[in-house]
């Protein structure tokens, strides 16, 4: 059985993130080659910064494991990159150890990836390669 996604959207000039709801896991990765970047880009760009809300963003959650990747493009539609955001449910250790408290959303993050590398982080995401993300992106 193939594993379930939800996505959403978000876009400059747009107050709202739209929840676009499940997308099956073989269409996660030709959805993001599509997604407009270039053109949400531009309209970045040329808006009044009053008028912004966000970067042009994707995200892709599994919801059985809730494990995400955030997508957000910086940059000129001929010249941008992407932060990537990770999000997964981790026990994280706090006070040398001694603490552990569990963190539902806990989120690392890369700057400055390509859309290759992008593209990488969603398959290994797909391909359900959490060790892969984990040890990526710190």
């Amino acid at each position: 059985m193939m594993a379930k996604f939800k996505w959403s959207i978000c876009e400059p000039l747009n107050p709202k993130i739209i929840e676009r709801g499940e997308i099956e896991a073989e269409k996660v990765v030709a959805t993001f080659e599509s997604f407009p970047w270039e053109k949400y880009l531009d309209e970045l760009n040329e808006a009044d910064e009053k008028s912004i809300h966000f970067s042009p963003s994707l995200e892709f959650r599994n919801t059985d494991h809730h494990h995400g990747l955030t997508f957000s493009a910086v940059g000129v539609s001929n010249n941008f990159e992407f932060y990537l955001f990770y999000v997964r449910p981790k026990t994280v250790s706090k006070f040398f150890g001694l603490i552990q408290k569990f963190q539902p959303d806990f989120r690392t993050d890369l700057i400055g990836i390509s859309q290759a590398e992008a593209v990488g982080f969603l398959n290994a995401l797909v391909d359900n390669k959490l060790d892969f993300l984990e040890q990526h992106i710190r």
